[in-house]
């Protein structure tokens, strides 16, 4: 809705038309995805401190004062990027954490490899993104709030399979998955041979 004042001082309520006011807002969605898309492209090839927003808006087509429209400095800028991606990702899953069994396991390991098969070449620049130091500091703390229960869930998994210490199974699983997924992205794995390995490793055929 838009409001204009006329020289009586009444207000006048003015509609838009609904398909026309959807149109607007798709348009708003359409330049911060640009935005966003540009972004990781350009903190992928120059790192987070060496990019700009200057080179950033220069990709994504817009003004530099746009994209402080959408955000307010860079930091808040790679926050988003990172953050929701990643939390789309663990989204995606569709079991409780809670409730980790020998089921939700197998299911974690082959939704985990077709999750990344969505968009692989976002996926690696983002895992290439996500490894840089600086940007580590700034997204930690804020990813632990729902990656947390994921660990505290597989952790007690694994003390229900009788692991001695089961937090640092955990921890090697999350490296092992890291690291086969890291590879898989860049070095073309066999999908079904990974999936069959990680089974395999913690005895879930």
């Amino acid at each position: 809705m838009l409001y204009l004042t006329d020289r009586s001082v009444n207000i006048r309520r003015i509609s838009m038309p609904l398909e026309k006011t959807k149109n607007i807002e798709a348009l708003g969605i359409d330049k911060k995805q640009r935005i966003l898309e540009a972004a990781l492209k350009v903190f992928a090839q120059k790192s987070y401190h060496g990019a700009s927003m200057s080179n950033i808006a220069q990709l994504a087509g817009v003004s530099k004062g746009l994209i402080y429209n959408y955000f307010t400095n860079k930091e808040a800028l790679v926050k988003e990027l990172l953050l929701e991606n990643f939390k789309h990702f663990f989204d995606s899953y569709d079991f409780d954490f809670d409730n980790i069994g020998d089921k939700e396991m197998v299911s974690f390991i082959e939704q985990s490899f077709f999750l990344l098969d969505e968009h692989p070449e976002s996926w690696k620049l983002l895992f290439g993104l996500s490894m840089q130091t600086e940007i580590l500091e700034i997204i930690t703390p804020e990813l632990m709030t729902f990656f947390e229960p994921l660990l505290i869930g597989f952790t007690k998994y694994f003390a229900s399979k009788g692991y001695k210490d089961s937090e640092a199974e955990t921890k090697f699983f999350w490296a092992l998955m890291d690291g086969i997924s890291l590879d898989y992205l860049t070095m073309g794995l066999d999908r079904e041979y990974c999936i069959n390995r990680m089974k395999q490793i913690y005895q879930l055929d």
